[in-house]
Order: C-alpha cells, then sequence, then structure tokens
C-alpha cells in the first residue's frame, strides 16, 4: 500500500525506504502473522499433492487418487519461486505417458523404471518422509546422457534455466543448489571423494548440514539438505555400496547414425508432445495413488517406498504383481555388484570367494590381509585405496558387509581374545 501511494504520488523510493518497508512488514509478520509452509515446486495437500506450474496465471494441478485437477484459484498453499524457476508444460486434456518412451534410449526395463522414477520424483514434495532413490545414467560418448537430463527429466519435473551442473566440490555448495530445486542434474562424473559420497545418501533421504554462519565466529547455521539426484557418467563412479544402494542405476544405448538427430529437432519433436505426455504422467500418478494403499510388497529393498510406487503401478498397469519390484531389485542388485567391483578391497573378497571350493573361511584380519593381496589389481595395495593393516581392514569391511551380503558373501567381524573375520558363501546366489 505505501509503495502504491508512492509511486500515484511520483515519490521515488530508495533502497533504504525499502529496506525499512521490508523490517516493519517482518515485524508485523512476527507479531501478528500465523507460521505456514512454503513449497518449492510440489507440495503435499490432503490426500494427495498439488504442483506448481510456474507460470504467470499461478496455475496449480492437484492430484488426488484416481483424480487430477487444473486449479486456477482458492488454492491454499503457498509456492515459492526461485530467480531460476521456469513454467512447466501444460498437460493436455487427454495424454499418454507411454510416448515418453521413443526419448529413451534404454532397453526396455530401464525405460519402465525411468518412467517410475519420473512419476514418483514429481508426485513426491520434500518431506521428512520423502526417501528419493539417485537416478544413476551411464553410458558410452553419443549415449545421449546430457541431452536426456537437460531437454526431458528438468523439463518434466522442474524447468529451470540453470539446466544440467557441474558437480559441486562441497557439501554447502550441494545443500544451497537443493534448496533451489527439485530436482539436481549433474553431468559427466567419474569420480567423488568419499564425504560427498556421504552428502549424496542424505540429500537422499533428507537431513542437515551446519556450517559457520557468515561473518560470526561462533554462529551455526543449518541448511536443509533434501533433493531428488541425477547422476551421469561415462564410467563407473559409485564405488560406495551404502551408495549403491539408494541408486536406480540406468544403462543408455549408443545412438547410432541412422538414429542420430540435431538438438533442435529432438526439443521441437518432445515439445509436441510434452502436453499429452505430461497428462499421461499425472494420470498415472493419480492411478498409483489410488493402489497405493493395498500394495503387497514382493521384494523389499531399502528405498522401500520406491518398492510401493512399483507394486502400485502393476495395479495401473494391470500386471502381475511383483513384475516391476522384481525388474527393480535385479536392477539394483547389478548396480551393487558393479559398485562393489569398483572397490578394490570388495573386488578381492568376492574373487576370493568365487574361487573357493568350500563355502566358509575363518581367521584373523592379519591373515585375511595376506590372503586377499593375491586378489588385489596390480598396483592397488600401494594405494590409499587398500587397507595398509588388520585394524583398518575390519573397519573397510566392516562397511561393505551389506553391499555383500546382496551378492551371497555373509562376512561376520567377532571380538573376542582373539579377533576374527570369517566368510560365508550362501546358497542361492
Amino acid at each position: 500500500l505505501i509503495m502504491k501511494r508512492a509511486y500515484k504520488a511520483g515519490l521515488p523510493l530508495k533502497n533504504a525506504d525499502l529496506a525499512e518497508i521490508n523490517t516493519h512488514l517482518e515485524s508485523s509478520a512476527v507479531l501478528h502473522g500465523v507460521t505456514a509452509a512454503i513449497w518449492l515446486r510440489v507440495a503435499p495437500i490432503d490426500g494427495g499433492i498439488e504442483i506448481d506450474v510456474g507460470d504467470d496465471t499461478h496455475a496449480r494441478i492437484r492430484i488426488t487418487a484416481g483424480k487430477v485437477d487444473s486449479v486456477r484459484s482458492g488454492s491454499e498453499v503457498l509456492f515459492h519461486r526461485v530467480s531460476t524457476t521456469l513454467p512447466m508444460a501444460m498437460p493436455a486434456p487427454t495424454g499418454n505417458w507411454r510416448l515418453i518412451e521413443k526419448y529413451l534410449n534404454a532397453d526396455r526395463t530401464d525405460k519402465l523404471l525411468l518412467v517410475a522414477w519420473i512419476s514418483f520424483v514429481l508426485a513426491h514434495p520434500k518431506v521428512a518422509s520423502t526417501k528419493f532413490p539417485i537416478l544413476v545414467l551411464q553410458g558410452n560418448e553419443g549415449s545421449g546422457k546430457t541431452s536426456l537430463c537437460q531437454n526431458v527429466i528438468i523439463r518434466i519435473i522442474d524447468p529451470s534455466v540453470i539446466g544440467v551442473q557441474t558437480f559441486p566440490t562441497n557439501e554447502k555448495d550441494l545443500a544451497i543448489a537443493g534448496l533451489n530445486a527439485h530436482v539436481l542434474c549433474y553431468d559427466n562424473l567419474r569420480c567423488f571423494k568419499r564425504h560427498m559420497a556421504d552428502m549424496l545418501c542424505i540429500a537422499s533421504t533428507g537431513g542437515v548440514i551446519t556450517t559457520r554462519r557468515l561473518y560470526t565466529d561462533a554462529d551455526q547455521q543449518a541448511i536443509r539438505l533434501h533433493v531428488a539426484l541425477v547422476l551421469n557418467g561415462i564410467h563407473q563412479f559409485i564405488d560406495q555400496p551404502d551408495l549403491a544402494q539408494r541408486c536406480l542405476p540406468i544403462q543408455l544405448k549408443k545412438i547410432e547414425g541412422p538414429d542420430r538427430r540435431s538438438e533442435q529437432d529432438f526439443i521441437s519433436e518432445f515439445e509436441a508432445d510434452l502436453p499429452a505426455i505430461m497428462r499421461g504422467l499425472l494420470d498415472l500418478i493419480a492411478a498409483i495413488f489410488a493402489h497405493l494403499p493395498e500394495v503387497e510388497v514382493t521384494d523389499h529393498e531399502r528405498m522401500i517406498d520406491f518398492v510401493k510406487w512399483l507394486g502400485a503401478m502393476e495395479k495401473a498397469d494391470g500386471v502381475p504383481k511383483g513384475i516391476y519390484q522384481g525388474l527393480y531389485s535385479h536392477t539394483l542388485q547389478q548396480g551393487q555388484l558393479d559398485a562393489l567391483m569398483n572397490n578394490p578391497l570388495a573386488a578381492a573378497i568376492i574373487e576370493f570367494t568365487d574361487r573357493r571350493t568350500e563355502k566358509s573361511w575363518s581367521g584373523t584380519p592379519s591373515e585375511l590381509l595376506q590372503t586377499l593381496l593375491q586378489f588385489a589389481r596390480m598396483g592397488t595395495p600401494r594405494s590409499g585405496e587398500w587397507p595398509q593393516n588388520p585394524i583398518a581392514l575390519s573397519k573397510r569391511i566392516a562397511s561393505l558387509q551389506v553391499g555383500l551380503l546382496t551378492q551371497g558373501i555373509k562376512i561376520e567381524l567377532t571380538r573376542g581374545k582373539h579377533r576374527l573375520i570369517s566368510i560365508v558363501k550362501l546358497g542361492g546366489n
């Protein structure tokens, strides 16, 4: 009101005047206002979600069990937009999510899991209970990894002027980027430090990092770290089993000569199909919401909410129970194996176990370390990737136990007068 009156009177407001007005409004809000949650792109509502389209009309899309509505007024959900936000495509009156398959350069199984992941992320706000599987896209040069991230995934879930980014060097930059997006895509990864792998785990399931507040010596600043992530690269860069359990690995195919087209042609064709694709995905989400309460889990993986989502998608698509869940479980197990084989110690344990005719082995950490040296890759024992003493071996094995168990290798560490490590090769794997 003050600004409007000043404008009508022809009185320019200086920065100091605007700062004073904002201070007054903030003080009034603290004294008399009501605390309300503010959401970025996706918000929870009773029985479903509401999505901010991001256009100038402030349109929203409301999805509940079996129902999709376009809302232009009357919503009580508060959204905020960052300066990089772009509008989403408005859904067509009717749609078909399977139109997206021709833009996904993967085999049939991976296409299905990609659609499930996109719909899952689009349907889940950043609440404490949301656990986002990390999408990992791998493929050789010319497989369209960056294009898939930039022109399809971001365009559908959370359009932004930033697009695909380079991987941050520290957790604070990762957390700040996550505060300003619903999904983040990082390009051409080769490797990252161990502590950043831990940060990716936190981002997937939600957590808080603390840093020193700027211009202070003792004050702490807490930054929420919770965001859907897409990582892509040519090389196998997931080498921590704990991280691999949270990942959905997708292998992209190389686009051969006859199938290659310019990026502009790709974008034009995709933009033409996007309204129908959006409507199809929103209808799929509504159908999954309707079936979620009755889902029976057949494959109990760590990211159990995504497993349930696949179970409800089975019902929505009319396929037998456990089909989609089994595909995810198989893909996850293969991803775990890839991560373990990329870890020098885990790879040595797997090779040692596979070559033995006996199903079990037991000995001290010193004996195991000496035995595993025979299976270590050339040059590895002299690197920082290999444990240099029995104590370091025991510590590293503890972090590999869960991952190795997924491959049928059970390791137990016992303490007594002498430390012992037992390795058992389980049947059925």
